[in-house]
């Protein structure tokens, strides 16, 4: 695989996944002869940053803080870039004055100190929001060469459309695991459905409410169910309607057997869908379930991650947080009470807690 094909595979596998942006940097620069190559998004009539990514070979970690905090508002190709035409490029060495490079406080305090000396690279303006994509190549010995920049500007068009797909992704993914959160809080249990009515995504509070079965639940072909045929009708036309035309509605469930309610909200999701509870996925719905009955259920994971405790004890634990008993927890999981107690015990004494309900409260508290 040559460098061109190279940096256009790892820039697409990074749409997705953010963090491997510094391996495609690093190829982008490999393939210009370059050190090392960023990509800073910016505004460029208020100069606020939105998102920053480094190949680290210069720049690094430590690195991007100050320039994000301080020095990116002083770097004087910031002003060049945002006064080109899009997609055109520039360098520092024909772009600069000497006296700029002799007393600019970003070239001379943070680029200089790091390694770094002569740079250039593209401009990318979005006309509509002025929010501009600057990629820039970094070299320590000798000045980027524009030939360079002119035979790989069609690359670096090619990696300003990843990124700027990468940051809508990652910021869908950020909006979704708040909505999470907001909705476990709130008492709501939620499910990511295709339309066909297939689980793609599930909430703890969720997973209890099919458990149950009451209302809804899954059959042996792994499709959501009503208990009752019409209202298994129902459900699916909502779902189907929610993720292929972005529409969806609400139904509620009676069961005079249990005694019990339950409303559905059934809304477009996903890609397709104006709502980014999950970015990962187009046409599809997300089901919400609001049940008086419904209890908080915790995932034994992240206890797991921080009692550093066994994969049991996490499970207890969590058992214990969503307000079953000890003897609940015992039938649950087919065990004796003493080795439930016992469990436990070894719990409380990880915590350092001298009564269950201390244990719960740090349990919900941190988990």
């Amino acid at each position: 695989m040559n460098h061109h094909d190279r940096v256009i595979a790892l820039s697409l596998e990074a749409i997705a996944e953010p963090s491997l942006w510094p391996r495609a940097l690093l190829a982008l620069a490999d393939a210009a002869g370059c050190s090392e190559a960023t990509v800073i998004g910016y505004n460029a009539e208020n100069g606020n940053m939105s998102f920053a990514l480094i190949g680290g070979r210069i720049v690094n970690l430590e690195g991007l803080e100050p320039y994000l905090s301080h020095y990116g508002r002083l770097d004087p190709m910031r002003q060049v870039f945002g006064s080109l035409p899009n997609g055109a490029f520039a360098t520092s060495h024909e772009a600069l004055s000497a006296e700029t490079f002799e007393k600019n406080e970003f070239i001379q305090d943070y680029l200089l100190p790091l390694g770094g000396r002569y740079y250039g690279g593209w401009s990318f303006i979005a006309p509509d929001t002025r929010d501009v994509v600057g990629i820039a190549l970094h070299s320590e010995k000798q000045p980027i060469d524009r030939d360079v920049l002119l035979q790989m500007s069609e690359l670096a068009g090619h990696v300003c459309r990843a990124t700027r797909q990468s940051m809508r992704i990652a910021r869908a993914k950020d909006q979704a695991v708040l909505l999470r959160k907001a909705l476990s809080q709130i008492g709501l249990a939620f499910l990511l459905v295709d339309a066909e009515s297939f689980i793609l995504d599930i909430s703890n509070e969720a997973t209890v409410v099919l458990e149950q079965g009451r209302h809804i639940r899954v059959d042996r072909g792994g499709r959501l169910v009503a208990v009752s045929a019409g209202d298994t009708l129902r459900l699916r036309a909502l779902i189907n309607d929610a993720a292929r035309n972005s529409r969806g509605g609400s139904m509620r469930f009676t069961t005079s057997e249990h005694g019990s309610s339950a409303v559905l909200q059934v809304s477009p999701c996903g890609v397709a869908g104006t709502n980014p509870f999950n970015a990962c996925h187009a046409n599809c719905a997300l089901v919400l379930i609001k049940s008086p009955k419904v209890p908080h259920a915790y995932d034994h994971r992240p206890i797991r991650s921080v009692l550093n405790c066994s994969v049991a004890e996490a499970e207890v634990a969590a058992a214990l947080a969503s307000g079953r008993t000890p003897g609940q927890i015992a039938r649950d999981r087919d065990v004796s009470i003493s080795t439930v107690r016992s469990q436990i015990r070894a719990l409380m004494a990880i915590t350092e807690t001298s009564r269950i309900t201390d244990f719960v409260k740090l349990v919900v508290s941190c988990c």
